[in-house]
């Protein structure tokens, strides 16, 4: 399990400098749980410092749904595969909120 977090974090997150990347004044969720959060949304075509900065407080109920997950490490493996839509489908608490991103709606929630 070690490899494949490592293998995850090498193509998903490229070596940054001490502050990029980093969105401020959030609770920590755990890098694992951050860094799948930032894949799926990255493989859907969402940018998440820009979520974060337009509605935060839809960013805080991705972060916070994400936390909730009841499958990180199939998660972990789909976005890995570059797979994002079977997470969309089956398990990721986060589905409804990024398809509404990905097609333009409001949240209706």
């Amino acid at each position: 399990m070690i490899s494949l977090i490592r293998k995850f974090r090498e193509l998903f997150n490229p070596p940054k400098t001490a502050d990029e990347g980093k969105l401020p004044s959030e609770p920590s969720l755990g890098q694992e749980r951050e860094d799948l959060l930032n894949a799926r949304l990255a493989q859907a075509g969402v940018d998440a410092e820009y979520i974060h900065d337009v509605d935060p407080e839809l960013f805080h109920a991705l972060r916070s749904a994400c936390k909730q997950c009841s499958d990180p490490d199939k998660c972990m493996r789909d976005l890995a595969a570059g797979n994002w839509e079977a997470g969309q489908a089956n398990y990721c608490p986060n589905a409804d909120k990024i398809d509404q991103l990905i097609v333009g709606k409001p949240n209706q929630s």
